[in-house]
């Protein structure tokens, strides 16, 4: 896949896939919020609710027991003639007093108290004195249903208490019906007959009583039912006790239960479009508006249970949100529903039209990633072909910079590394023709020292060259003059490098020439040292021990122009040094030059050297130093040639270890007397 390919389909994961998580999660989350904000006011609303229901209910258990008060025994003790003005006036004053209450109550029943009801307390003095009742009328019959008993005998009674009876008060002219009795006191025997009759009359009349109790009393009980159910759906007993100086009577009143519920939820204020309602044990629904029972009934929004004491449940469907609390007092659930399907699809229609408008813009950016991809990929392009070059060989190839940014700062990076290249490349290109040259330098300084060992009737002569890594200018030489005499030479021009080998090839050159011609060994050094001053650069020096052997009477005159100490290592015990004679040539100019000579007898060496014998170091950076090195001349002063140059060497390699030695070391032995086979 290529990179542009791939960049687009990376723009597209990570912008797409954490569009659509946030775009779901803020869903749910505004979701969720919106069903606890509905669910708050839920609540809130049916506390509202229970707290109106308990209001009004308890208004009317107010007014109801208001009614205690009123003269209702008037009614009943006053002249028929005058019962239905007195049932006016009493009616008018119950409805004075229900006030709007009046349409809860379906009818109000009175029933006379059951026997030893207590006696109401004394009135307070400023209170309200309750009438007491009046008797009716002599003769009048008393009908006694207290404690749910039928009468069964009829008696004259002089006075009694009111018969019960009922009125509704959508009827002001109900009738309470009473039952007449003859006055028979002070009757003769003709009226006793008449009385006799109308006795028979009374047993008549007892007997229809009695049905009329009968019956009276099945509706008492139907009543009684209702009220037991009315306090059952409300929580409370709408009645009170009529009072005369003693419990004389109930007045119950028959509450509409539905009319009090439906003015209750009709009260209940709501900015939506919130069903309230309640629900009876019995699974009754009472809402303010029929069809929204309905509505409760289709979507199945009636709380299965509510748990006691006070317990709240909810219920989440696609469209509705309900709440219900169980009301205490009353027995009732009260509820709120609540329709959200069009809140959801707003909901829903907010959170598509974000995921499309993201879409949109995610979109965009892919249309805008194209142009962008493809700058990219050929500045990523014109990188890969000059690396391509690059790798060829091609160390001149150069990429265009584009601008400041990080496709800028590459480009300009790969240029810098191609320009480090090209020069690196040129540094090793010098550095491998130098190394031609210098090894070139190498085996040409190789080339003028001797190879062999020089043999002759009083002497022999061997030396070698221990190289480091570069050229040096350590030389050494060894050669017959005309007339057999020996020259040696040993010496060390300053620095490294072609300067210094081609200062050394030079004075070889002219020493060979010279010596033969020269006997004052100390005039050629000074005039060596006047030429190398003038010719050279004020920083190039050598040392020079320069020797001739006498074949005639083995006499060595030598000229040490700043040497190392050479040594002479006597046949039999000793080792005598042959010290500096001058300075060295060419560092300061007028200097003198001393000859000297010393005898070498048969046995006895001469061992010359260059300072990076005794000058090499160890791991520990320790030099060699002329005491090692004179401790191994000592124990193999009398080997032969190749055997004690080989000690030596072995000597100072084991001194030296894995250290790399920093500058030539040059060895030449001469070993004076007759011929001996080599070692």
């Amino acid at each position: 896949m290529r990179l542009r390919s791939r960049l687009a389909l990376i723009l597209f994961a990570l912008a797409v896939i954490p569009l659509t998580g946030v775009t779901v999660y803020s869903y749910y989350t505004s979701l969720r919020a919106f069903h606890r904000a509905v669910e708050a006011e839920q609540w809130a609303l049916a506390d509202e609710v229970g707290r109106r229901l308990t209001g009004v209910t308890s208004d009317l258990e107010r007014r109801i027991h208001k009614l205690s008060d009123l003269p209702y025994t008037v009614v009943l003790a006053s002249d028929p003639k005058e019962r239905d003005q007195f049932k006016k006036l009493l009616m008018t004053r119950v409805r004075e007093e229900m006030g709007g209450a009046a349409g809860f109550v379906d009818q109000f029943e009175l029933a006379p108290a059951p026997p030893g009801a207590p006696a109401p307390p004394a009135p307070v003095a400023g209170e309200h004195q309750r009438r007491t009742p009046e008797p009716p009328e002599a003769g009048h019959l008393r009908v006694d249903t207290r404690e749910a008993k039928i009468a069964t005998t009829v008696e004259v009674l002089e006075t009694g208490a009111p018969a019960a009876f009922t009125f509704r008060m959508d009827e002001p002219e109900s009738v309470v019906e009473v039952a007449p009795v003859p006055d028979v006191s002070g009757l003769d025997e003709e009226k006793a007959r008449l009385l006799q009759e109308k006795a028979r009359h009374l047993e008549e009349v007892a007997r229809v009583t009695q049905e009329v109790v009968r019956r009276a009393q099945e509706v008492a009980a139907r009543k009684a039912a209702t009220a037991e159910e009315h306090k059952k759906r409300l929580g409370r007993d709408f009645s009170c006790t009529l009072k005369a100086g003693e419990a004389v009577a109930t007045l119950r009143a028959n509450v509409r239960t539905g009319e009090i519920l439906r003015s209750v939820l009709s009260a209940t204020e709501s900015r939506h479009d919130d069903i309230v309602f309640a629900v009876d044990p019995d699974g009754q629904i009472y809402t303010a508006k029929p069809e929204d029972a309905d509505a409760i009934r289709a979507h199945a929004l009636v709380p299965a249970s509510t748990p006691a004491g006070g317990g709240q449940t909810q219920r989440r469907s696609e469209d509705w949100v309900m709440v219900s609390r169980k009301d205490e007092a009353s027995g009732l659930t009260l509820g709120i529903a609540r329709p959200v399907a069009e809140s959801l699809k707003e909901i829903r229609r907010t959170a598509a039209w974000n995921f499309g408008l993201g879409l949109g813009v995610v979109g965009l950016a892919l249309l805008g990633i194209g142009p962008l991809s493809r700058s990219m990929t050929r500045k990523l392009s014109q990188l890969a072909e000059g690396a391509e070059k690059l790798a060829h060989g091609d160390l001149s190839v150069r990429v265009p910079v584009s601008g400041p940014d990080e496709f800028g700062r590459l480009s300009e990076t790969f240029n810098r590394m191609a320009e480090d290249l090209q020069e690196h490349q040129q540094t090793l290109l010098e550095r491998e023709r130098l190394k031609r040259d210098l090894e070139m330098c190498r085996r040409i300084q190789d080339e003028l020292l001797p190879h062999v060992a020089l043999r002759c009737p009083i002497a022999e002569v061997k030396g070698v060259s221990i190289p480091a890594r570069e050229v040096g200018g350590d030389f050494f030489n060894y050669f017959q003059l005309p007339g057999g005499n020996i020259a040696i030479l040993v010496g060390d021009v300053s620095g490294k490098g072609v300067s210094a080998a081609l200062m050394m090839a030079n004075l070889q050159a002219t020493l060979r020439a010279r010596l033969p011609i020269e006997r004052d060994l100390a005039a050629l050094a000074a005039c060596l040292d006047s030429e190398i001053h003038a010719t050279t650069p004020p920083e190039v020096y050598l040392t020079l021990f320069m020797g001739v052997l006498d074949v005639g009477g083995r006499m060595l005159r030598w000229v040490n122009a700043g040497h190392n100490p050479q040594y002479v290592l006597r046949g039999g015990d000793g080792i005598e040094a042959l010290d500096s004679t001058g300075r060295p040539m060419g560092l300061l100019p007028g200097g003198t030059y001393e000859e000297r000579a010393v005898e070498l007898h048969p046995g006895d060496s001469l061992f010359l050297y260059t300072d990076g014998l005794v000058e090499c170091e160890n791991e520990a950076g320790e030099a060699f130093g002329s005491e090692r090195l004179r401790e191994a001349l000592s124990r193999e002063r009398q080997a032969g040639l190749d055997v004690l140059l080989a000690h030596v060497e072995e000597t100072v390699r084991s001194f030296r270890g894995s250290v790399e030695a920093s500058d030539d070391a040059t060895l030449v032995i001469l070993r004076a007397g007759p011929l001996t086979p080599a070692a």
